[in-house]
């Protein structure tokens, strides 16, 4: 009966972070015979009367099974991903204007397309342009509401409320990216590249606007044009994620297999989704979790501190046998202390753990029944990436144990090497002799010891914050199923610096009389909260959607706008601090966030740039001045490691995520921090870039001031220096900036053909 409960949690873990194949709504997923056929192979090798109780148990939930499904949009599986470039359209290449748009022909335009999407639209959705129309006036509000019917499923009421948020302000140059963009991800690319087109004369070299006039020629079937576009938008940002992957079958269609899978590594590398991750099987290009990078993931993904930096601090003994009684007095407390926090965690984990215990005892299929209608429940848009990351971190785990067992018995051999030196003393040593040898003993091993266990508990604390944050998004909290595991890992933890404050050699004065030591007061490491589901809030404009580990869906917006079981997008949405300029994502460290297959990867919230006092510390995806130019208007005659415009664009990024990482809380009050450093937040700021440093605006005084606990940033050799500082609050609201990505643009729901003739 254990081996089918084992295998029917699997098939739950299948069937909730793994939901690939199926079809566009209005179609019902998984068909049934999909679903057999996943049943037969899992269930193969077990007994006649194992496969009944296989068969029982799915029966008993296919219910919770089924009404997931209704909720959930199905997604094409791709089987060959020259499949995924459409056949080239000549007539609606022909019909492209050739016309340089002007600000009074967007406007035109506009309106012009917005009558016709209103005449043949589908009723639902005619009916969500009216209802937030009628309210919202504002035109960041319409592009907010119009990125959120984007996401929803509502493609064509997407449409026509980023219509209405360009007419409002008609030389915001973002809310017509985002136009052309959703156009051209709904199926209608031919209206988007005069957008476009005329956004890249007034931003030239934009990787943003390069990517999305690729994937406009893309998708029309004209591979010239695409390839010209997205070898620019790679030239300018070598990181973007979707770019890489329309470059990756542009490769395969020349039959260049090689560099497709390149193309697609560099893409999931990047951002880890569940389309990239089909086109590398595809590819037979084998299993990316144990291939991916651990440090540069771990540098970029959101990291809650559920343990805090206590746990990887060590204590400070002399090295010296006069300090014996001192040093054995903080051992002590150090014991006591452990006794106390051991009792603690093993109650803690008792009290999560007993009813899932006590269910599992009562009835094993019931057992199994409940956990799977639970998990089922605990799904969210970011189970999928969930998946990818917290198997990473697996991976990671086991490939560190290896390490850390050889790195230990060099330090090992080591300290038995200088034991030998140590007793070797002579004949009849004075107290004086034995002494000496023993302080020397103590600072030849107690550093190498110390800088062991030190390196081990920083990289563990970040490991473990990375497992208990990402454990939450798999499927939920069943039955406290997450905050038991993590306090599973918090004994584990403790155990292990236990082990290294027992490790250090503590050596008394050979003669001479030892006093009773009292064991000093040692504060007690804090007890991480982990009933505190991770929250995530993702910007739209004037909307935070958010999401965490007990939200499935989206539908907490202030629009009303309700997911319809449609596919969401496959896009990558940076965001920046300046409507007048469409960020790029990735670049200079701007945040952004990949949506794919119905799945949200965030792990461009935290992208910082590499910088000797920048804590953040993930890998620099700024391209080396002198290879790869950011822009030719950008770069001055005379070589310099950074150029005025590029400094400001770095610190605007910054500023970015500065704001981005505010958004992310849990619902208790915990710290945020990326890779191996830490971010604390406390009241909004609004911040401001001034003249050689970051300026903060004093609502008490009305003026701004220096930020005081930022200081100067500093980039390779050239000092950052800024201008141009505005006379009031900057907004402390982020701009949105779509990137478009690859998907069967057809399969998507609410395509109408021909709805702008």
């Amino acid at each position: 009966m254990k081996k089918v409960i084992i295998l029917f949690l699997f098939l739950t873990h299948l069937v909730s972070a793994a939901q690939v194949k199926p079809k566009p709504a209005p179609q019902k997923k998984p068909a049934q015979s999909e679903m057999d056929k996943m049943m037969e192979e899992a269930m193969q090798g077990m007994s006649p009367e194992e496969k009944a109780e296989m068969k029982k148990m799915m029966k008993a939930t296919m219910p919770v099974l089924q009404e997931h499904n209704n909720t959930t949009a199905d997604y094409p599986q791709i089987t060959n991903n020259k499949e995924l470039l459409p056949v080239k359209d000549i007539n609606r290449i022909n019909s492209i204007s050739k016309k340089i748009f002007t600000e009074a022909d967007i406007a035109i335009t506009t309106t012009q397309l917005f009558g016709k999407l209103m005449t043949k639209a589908d009723a639902d959705q005619k009916t969500i342009i009216n209802k937030v129309v009628s309210k919202e006036k504002r035109a960041s509000g319409l592009m907010g509401a119009s990125i959120t019917a984007f996401l929803q499923g509502h493609r064509l009421a997407a449409i026509g409320l980023a219509m209405k948020a360009v007419l409002a302000d008609n030389k915001n140059l973002i809310y017509q990216n985002n136009l052309a963009a959703i156009l051209t991800q709904s199926g209608y690319s031919d209206k988007a590249i005069p957008y476009l087109r005329k956004l890249l004369i007034q931003q030239p070299g934009n990787s943003t606007l390069n990517n999305n006039l690729g994937y406009a020629w893309f998708y029309l079937g004209e591979t010239d044009s695409a390839t010209f576009y997205f070898n620019r938008a790679v030239q300018r940002n070598p990181a973007h994620t979707e770019t890489r992957m329309a470059r990756g079958v542009l490769a395969e269609i020349k039959n260049d297999h090689t560099k497709a899978v390149e193309e697609y590594i560099t893409s999931n590398e990047e951002s880890p989704n569940a389309v990239t991750e089909q086109m590398l099987n595809n590819r037979k290009n084998g299993n990316r979790v144990t291939q991916m990078d651990y440090k540069k993931m771990i540098g970029s993904i959101t990291i809650y501190e559920f343990f805090t930096k206590e746990w990887s601090q060590l204590p400070e003994f002399e090295n010296n046998v006069s300090a014996y009684q001192r040093n054995k007095a903080i051992l002590r407390g150090y014991e006591t202390m452990y006794k106390s926090l051991e009792k603690k965690l093993q109650t803690l984990f008792t009290a999560a753990n007993m009813e899932k215990e006590n269910l599992e005892k009562k009835d094993e299929e019931e057992y199994a029944t409940t956990m799977m209608k639970e998990s089922l429940k605990g799904i969210t848009m970011m189970s999928k990436p969930a998946g990818y990351i917290v198997g990473i971190l697996a991976n990671e785990q086991s490939n560190r144990i290896a390490e850390d067992a050889n790195t230990y018995k060099s330090l090992r051999d080591y300290i038995e090497a200088q034991q030998k030196i140590r007793n070797n003393a002579g004949n009849n040593p004075s107290c004086a002799d034995i002494d000496a040898k023993s302080n020397t003993f103590m600072q030849t091993v107690n550093p190498k010891i110390k800088e062991y266990y030190q390196k081990r508990l920083d990289a563990l604390r970040v490991w473990m914050n990375a497992m208990c944050t990402w454990r939450w998004f798999l499927v939920g909290n069943a039955k406290n199923n997450a905050t038991a595991a993590c306090f599973d890992l918090a004994k584990a933890f403790e155990e292990i610096h236990r082990r290294a404050v027992e490790e250090f050699k503590i050596m008394a004065p050979s003669c001479g009389n030892r006093n009773e030591v009292v064991a000093a007061q040692i504060k007690e490491l804090p007890i991480p909260q982990f009933n505190c589901p991770v929250v995530v809030r993702m910007p739209a404009n004037v909307e935070a959607l958010r999401i965490s580990a007990t939200t499935t869906g989206l539908d907490e917006n202030s629009f009303g706008i309700k997911y319809n079981g449609a596919a969401i997008p496959n896009v990558t949405m940076a965001f920046g601090v300046e409507k007048t300029h469409i960020a790029e994502p990735g670049l200079y460290g701007n945040p952004y966030i990949k949506t794919a297959d119905g799945s949200i990867n965030q792990s461009g919230f935290n992208y910082a740039m590499e910088s000797d006092n920048d804590e953040l510390v993930p890998l620099s995806k700024i391209p080396p001045m002198e290879l790869v130019p950011l822009d030719k208007n950008l770069l001055n005659k005379k070589p310099k490691p950074v150029v005025k415009e590029d400094a400001q664009a770095l610190m605007k990024a910054k500023l970015a995520r500065d704001i981005m990482n505010k958004m992310l809380k849990t619902d208790c009050t915990t710290k945020f921090v990326v890779g191996m450093g830490e971010l604390i937040f406390e009241e909004p700021k609004q911040f401001v870039i001034g003249e050689g440093e970051l300026m903060l605006w004093n609502e008490s005084k009305q003026k701004w001031e220096p930020w005081e606990d930022e200081g100067k940033l500093v980039v390779g050799i050239g000092e950052l220096s800024f201008e141009e500082m505005p006379k009031g609050p900057v907004p402390g609201k982020l701009e949105t900036v779509i990137n478009n990505g690859l998907e069967m643009i057809k399969t998507t729901g609410n395509f109408i053909k021909n709805l702008f003739d």
